[in-house]
């Protein structure tokens, strides 16, 4: 991606070869005044054997779409469960509980 090599989930073509669900690309892009563009472009069902084929057209399709809006890039390139968890200290905390307590009449 970008002449640089680049960690990117691929799951998604072999769960939708196993499903048989068409696919469709998904891009969101900035616009002025606090809104967003979402395009969504359908791939279609893909068949066994096609997965490598539609991660390739995915990650053409989604480098053209970061260099055309570069500031739209970090959520693409950037999501979280690419980068290693940090280390956990001590036992995980526990959930807090919130009590709800109706008004009396």
């Amino acid at each position: 991606m970008l002449g640089r090599p680049q960690p990117f989930l691929s799951v998604w073509a072999d769960l939708a070869v196993l499903t048989r669900a068409p696919v469709f690309f998904t891009f969101c892009t900035h616009l002025p005044g606090g809104r967003y563009a979402l395009a969504i472009e359908p791939l279609g069902t893909l068949t066994p054997g096609d997965e490598d084929q539609a991660v390739t057209r995915y990650l053409a399709r989604l480098e053209s779409i970061v260099t055309a809006h570069p500031a739209d890039a970090i959520p693409h390139l950037l999501w979280p469960c690419y980068a290693p968890s940090p280390p956990r200290r001590g036992p995980a905390p526990l959930p807090h509980r919130r009590v709800a307590t109706a008004a009396q009449p």
